[in-house]
């Protein structure tokens, strides 16, 4: 493992401080176009990952191909080696795995691929760093190239020796590019050397397109607050992908917007869900509109739309009208209860007179005694007997 950091990681390091420094420094966000890290690659997990393709075009001599090594890196602890899977076919060491000897083979096409097709940037950049020893003078080389279009084009090419040292390549490709290869070829003769590894490899590229946001529909009336205020926001496909959102309100129906930011987030970029808008912080209760403006890693920002993108009534005072409600409901039952009351207590004093008419050996109903309190209507006066004269007879 090598100590050393060279130009190339001091350019990569360079390259995501900024973008960190962008985000947690609250540098405003530039209206152009920026770098952005399209494609990285150090071969740190041990094993090629599963966007990475090999194999070797040529099996004269059998079959030998790219793989990742621990034996030379340009940083950390791995890089991939040409002839990493595969035997020697020949000479002092045949039979043996390239990878105990740490030599290639004979009649070797290598070829190390990845699907790379990108959009939306308006220029790419491919660095990466070599080592190399073959025979010099000889037939055997390593090669970076790209296939755009359907035709493959050679832009680096590599034989002899890097002088047992890595070395780095920045080389410019079409933002059309559709794959990336790397291949090492060997001829059939002399192959006693190392042959090449490749390691740190970054493509970056001039993102150029902006992102776009909106607010997600809101409830037409809330007492909310703070009320969480969603949105979607979305970069190009295979662009430099969102740094953050900003949230712009305007209270009521006319004048400017303004950018809703606390406290904790004094510059209002935000990266959550959804963003806690407080009436408190803003022009208190009311109409609100909103719209969002994204930013995305390299720095161009999306503008503004011509209208608001969701709206919505905040109105957090005090529900007087649930204490009026509550009023009622009590008033109703205390009212309920008086009539209860004395309906019961009515109940009781015919319960008391019956259970004093049944003592007194006359079971009387309630009615009864009514009954027994009217006079008797069958005797009129037409019935009753007449008087008797009290003077003599004539």
């Amino acid at each position: 493992m090598k100590l050393r950091r060279n130009a190339h990681v001091a350019l990569v390091s360079l390259l995501a401080a900024s973008l960190l420094v962008g985000f947690f420094a609250f540098v405003p966000p530039r209206a152009s176009a920026g770098a952005a890290i399209v494609f990285s690659e150090d071969f740190e997990s041990g094993v090629l990952g599963p966007r990475w393709t090999t194999n070797d075009s040529n099996p004269l001599s059998g079959l030998d191909y790219w793989g990742v090594s621990s034996y030379r890196s340009d940083t950390g602890n791995y890089s991939a080696w040409c002839a990493q899977v595969g035997n020697q076919s020949s000479g002092p060491y045949i039979g043996q795995n390239n990878s105990a000897v740490h030599q290639y083979d004979d009649n070797m096409d290598a070829n190390l691929s990845l699907n790379l097709a990108v959009n939306g940037y308006a220029s790419l950049t491919l660095s990466f760093w070599y080592f190399v020893r073959t025979e010099n003078g000889g037939g055997d080389w390593f090669q970076a190239a790209y296939v755009a279009g359907g035709v493959t084009t050679v832009i680096f090419q590599k034989g002899g020796s890097s002088a047992n040292t890595w070395l780095s390549a920045n080389l410019t490709v079409p933002v059309n590019i559709e794959r990336l290869q790397f291949v090492f070829h060997s001829d059939g003769t002399n192959h006693g050397f190392e042959g090449a590894y490749v390691d740190d490899i970054v493509m970056t590229g001039i993102d150029d397109i902006s992102p776009s946001s909106n607010v997600l529909p809101l409830p037409s009336n809330t007492k909310d607050n703070p009320l969480a205020i969603p949105y979607v926001a979305q970069d190009n496909p295979n662009g430099s992908g969102i740094a953050y959102v900003e949230l712009w309100y305007r209270h009521g129906t006319s004048g400017n917007f303004t950018l809703y930011n606390t406290s904790e987030n004094p510059l209002g970029r935000w990266t959550t869900p959804a963003i806690p808008f407080d009436v408190r912080l803003a022009a208190g209760d009311g109409y609100y509109e909103f719209y969002s403006i994204a930013v995305d890693r390299a720095g161009n920002r999306e503008a503004r739309p011509s209208t608001a993108d969701a709206s919505t009534t905040i109105d957090t005072s005090f529900p007087w009208y649930i204490v009026g409600i509550i009023v009622a409901v009590v008033i109703a039952g205390l009212l309920f209860f008086v009539w209860w009351k004395r309906r019961k207590e009515k109940e009781e004093e015919e319960q008391a007179l019956i259970a004093a008419a049944g003592a007194a050996g006359a079971p009387k109903t309630p009615a009864s005694f009514k009954e027994a309190e009217k006079p008797d209507e069958s005797e009129t006066p037409s019935e009753m007997p007449e008087e008797m004269p009290t003077g003599p007879p004539p």
